[in-house]
């Protein structure tokens, strides 16, 4: 008789496995500071950046989970992208959500400095922030936090463009390498103000942000 493994589980039980814990980790919610001091030794999933929370913990430990959380839109409100963690698991998250509104993006570089250079980074970024982009007018919050300036998309390519859901774009670095040689300008007018009606949460580099200022002021934003 063949001994008994997770191996051997029928593929419905997985999914009702999985989909257990999709409901419970939902049921989690942060304790009310005021109640007890103790709140702070509880676990609780409020680290975005964390590749251990749910579901990108199960999603990257075996592919059959994988294959199955891909046919739970719900699991997806969420999509993460390390660079340092293989990001091109998650590349068609999006597609995975299905149609779903409301859409939190986070790209991170959980790399140390001195283990990525920044062309090495800008060429992990490249297939992310395509897989990003035809879907922003989906998203509520949009965040990259790289260890070069160089690998950041420019905001531009994000405000101009029909962004009614979005409520944070948070572009931040470590270094500041940009070129200035190759930043494109704008050429093209269109009211920012009509793209994206729910953004109150906006944060850039310096640069990009007097970028911002001085083609609004000329008239070009």
């Amino acid at each position: 008789m063949e001994k008994a493994s997770i191996y051997s589980l029928p593929v419905e039980l997985h999914t009702i496995i999985l989909k257990l814990l999709y409901s419970s980790r939902q049921s989690i919610r942060k304790p009310e500071r005021s109640r007890s001091s103790l709140d702070s030794y509880i676990p609780i999933e409020n680290e975005a950046h964390d590749p251990s929370l749910f579901p990108y913990n199960v999603a990257t430990a075996w592919k059959v989970w994988r294959n199955i959380l891909t046919g739970i839109p719900e699991c997806w409100s969420r999509i993460v992208f390390d660079v340092a963690r293989n990001p091109e698991l998650f590349l068609e998250a999006f597609a995975w959500a299905k149609d779903a509104i409301g859409i939190q993006v986070v790209v991170f570089n959980s790399s140390q400095i001195e283990d990525m250079t920044s062309a090495e980074e800008l060429r992990h970024m490249w297939p992310i922030f395509r897989a990003v982009m035809p879907h922003v007018p989906r998203c509520k919050s949009i965040v990259y936090n790289t260890l070069y300036s160089s690998s950041l998309p420019p905001p531009t390519m994000f405000l101009l463009q029909e962004a009614p859901h979005l409520e944070e774009l948070s572009l931040e670095c470590i270094i500041d390498n940009i070129d200035l040689n190759k930043v494109q300008p704008v050429t093209r007018k269109r009211l920012l103000c009509a793209s994206f009606p729910k953004l109150s949460t906006l944060s850039l580099t310096g640069f990009w942000f007097f970028y911002l200022i001085y083609h609004a002021k000329s008239g070009l934003l």
